[in-house]
């Protein structure tokens, strides 16, 4: 602790003994050489103590206490307590040294070096050897030394004969000896090894069956009954972070694999068993024998039939490699998302979690390949300004590579560079015309760009040439809907599921269709299977809810708008709507605080000034009313409702007028 210390008090004789004598250096006693060095001789002495529960030196007195310090060395900590690390007795040690530089030159670096050591990382200074030990002996005694050098030099003298006879007593015996020794040692070393296997094999046996018991608790699905009881088992689980419980853990694993590859198919309990597999191998987190497994399941899933893949099934898989990481699960990772698709379920709910975690990608080799493959990777991780650079340099190495155009031109796409994008698959077209994805992209750009006609001129060349993409019958499908041929469309998006039927987009884009034709009944079918594939899209909850209300199932269109509210609080859109339907139904209150928040949410949507402005028309609140108007006029001037809204509002203050005149 600091405080003011007078001139008088701070002034110290020449060559007086300062300090705590249990933590006094060398130097302090024979009072010369003092300086930052001392103090950690003073640090050494206190984590000495803190580590063994004894102070380095002892003594029945102070002078022998201060002969001890000077002359002796301080006994190994480890000797003192086995749970000290060798690094931890070094470091220790080299504070405790007699000569001060031969300690750390000041506390920080004490502080760098211990730094080091919680780290986990390799210490700077080095454990003392016998020799040096010796050596330092003999520099602090060297009279001591002098003299027994002169003893045993008088006693060789005396006695030299004697040493050569006792040189050559019975050697035989000797040997017998050391012989019988070496044996005794050997055989407690052979038990001793087989004690420890012994003990590590019970542990072994221990921990299967633990680890066994809980894989059959969820295989069972009797463990499966909440997500709480999901979550115990997992636990249970993460106790034995081991290779031995990753060989279980995956051998269940190739067993699910082994089966879909027999069957094509998976059970709910089954898929959930999956997951748990999945999370918990991520959760373990070693990546020997858990990467290898994962990827095996996922090339499992990559090699079935287009329509009996299970893209969201194999999310699990794909969120544990990006947890577990390495150049082997980066590669795997890559390979899914081309055999699943980019824009795809599977790589949809990868991608966000792959983009923070996995590696950097790396260059392989400066070729056309090299710069492919990287490139795949870095968009793959979001950097489409890096990926367009490789895919640039492969181009610049192989100009007839359609390949590297076909990558180039779909990042330039994502980047926003349409023109660039259409030019890019174009030159595709020219090298490789039998490719349909080169037409496929082309038709993207095309799309986007409103050329509908060349988009869908190309959409229907790709599917020439490859009628069983699902993917650009879905896009064919699109463009026809923006054309007004929903028949067309219906066809299309039907022709999409039946290749993949897992993919909820194309039951959604039906639903959509079928929807803009009036047909209520199938567009609720087709968004009620959309949501069966995944119950977590708040469009497809919204959509259905708009065609229960158009259908006249206000309730059930309520209950569709409030589960797109619990899936995103924030989606503005949805509380609108549920306020139009409370509207129908007569709850004033709450379709006004529907809309009172939707604008909270979104102040700058027109929507939610308008309905709210016509909920507190229909209460009375004409005050209020007109101040949500004039709001809907300043965001949306030219809405098509404009002149009806600034006819409202001026009936409304004229009728506010004539109220005021009858008063």
């Amino acid at each position: 602790l600091a405080r003011e210390t007078s001139a008088q008090q701070q002034l110290t004789k020449t060559g007086e003994v300062l300090g705590t004598p249990l933590y006094m250096a060398p130097e302090q006693i024979s009072g010369s050489n003092l300086g930052p060095w001392t103090d950690v001789y003073a640090l050494g002495a206190v984590l000495y103590r803190g580590l063994t529960g004894s102070s380095p030196f002892i003594a029945d007195n102070t002078i022998s206490l201060f002969r001890a310090i000077l002359m002796d060395e301080p006994q190994s900590p480890r000797a003192l307590n086995a749970d000290i690390t060798p690094d931890l007795e070094t470091i220790t040690l080299k504070c405790l040294e007699k000569e001060p530089h031969r300690r750390y030159p000041s506390t920080a670096a004490l502080a760098d070096e211990l730094e080091l050591f919680l780290d986990g990382q390799a210490i700077l200074a080095r454990p003392i050897g016998r020799n040096e030990k010796a050596a330092r002996w003999i520099q602090r005694n060297r009279a001591l030394t002098a003299a027994l050098a002169m003893v045993v030099l008088l006693a060789l003298m005396m006695v030299g004969a004697t040493v050569v006879f006792v040189a050559q007593v019975n050697k035989a015996e000797q040997e017998a000896v050391r012989r019988e020794e070496r044996a005794k040692i050997l055989a407690e070393q052979e038990a001793t090894r087989k004690e420890k296997e012994r003990a590590h094999e019970e542990r072994l046996e221990l921990l299967r069956r633990e680890v066994a018991a809980v894989l059959g608790q969820v295989r069972s699905g009797e463990a499966l009954a909440d997500f709480s009881d999901f979550r115990i088992k997992q636990l249970e689980l993460l106790k034995h972070r081991e290779p031995e419980a990753v060989n279980l853990i995956t051998a269940e694993l190739d067993e699910l694999s082994d089966q879909l590859a027999r069957n094509h198919s998976m059970s709910k309990e089954r898929e959930l068993f999956l997951r748990f597999l999945c999370e918990t191998l991520a959760d373990i987190h070693l990546q020997e024998g858990s990467v290898a497994a994962l990827g095996r399941y996922l090339q499992t899933e990559l090699a079935m039939p287009t329509e009996k893949r299970g893209q969201l099934r194999a999310v699990p898989a794909g969120k544990a490699l990006c947890m577990l990481g390495g150049k082997e699960a980066d590669s795997l990772l890559i390979e899914a998302r081309e055999g699943f698709g980019v824009n795809d379920a599977f790589w949809g709910q990868v991608s966000p979690l792959y983009e923070r975690t996995g590696i950097e990608p790396g260059l392989e080799d400066e070729t056309a390949s090299g710069y492919l493959n990287r490139g795949e990777a870095r968009r793959a991780k979001g950097d489409l300004d890096g990926a367009i650079s490789d895919f640039t340099r492969a181009i610049e190495i192989d100009p007839n590579s359609s390949s590297a155009r076909r990558k180039r031109g779909v990042t330039l796409l994502d980047n926003g560079d349409l023109d660039g994008a259409i030019r890019d698959a174009s030159r595709a077209i020219e090298i490789d015309p039998t490719d349909a994805k080169n037409w496929n992209n082309r038709g993207r750009g095309r799309q986007i760009k409103g050329d509908l006609d060349g988009a869908y001129s190309d959409y229907s060349r790709a599917i020439e040439i490859n009628p069983d993409m699902s993917g650009t019958w879905t896009n064919l499908g699109n463009v026809r809907g923006m054309m007004g041929d929903h028949d067309g469309a219906i066809s299309d998006f039907t022709q999409a599921i039946e290749i993949d039927p897992n993919d909820l987009g194309n039951w959604y884009n039906r639903g959509n269709s079928r929807m803009a034709k009036g047909d209520l009944d199938g567009a609720i079918a087709d968004y009620s299977q959309a949501l069966k594939i995944d119950p977590n899209i708040k469009e497809v909850w919204i959509n259905r809810g708009e065609a229960r209300r158009a259908k006249g199932d206000l309730d059930g269109a309520i209950s569709d708008f409030t589960r797109a509210i619990e899936i995103d609080p924030k989606f503005s859109d949805a509380w609108n709507n549920r306020g139009i339907v409370r509207i129908a139904k007569g709850d004033l209150d709450g379709a006004l605080a529907d809309c009172s928040r939707a604008i909270e949410i979104d102040p700058g949507n027109p929507k939610g000034w308008v309905l709210r402005g016509l909920m507190r028309q229909t209460k009375g609140n004409i005050k209020g009313a007109i101040a949500d108007y004039k709001r809907f006029l300043e965001l949306a001037p030219d809405h098509p409702k404009a002149s009806s809204i600034r006819a409202i509002i001026q009936t409304m203050r004229e009728q506010q007028a004539k109220a005021g005149a009858d008063k």
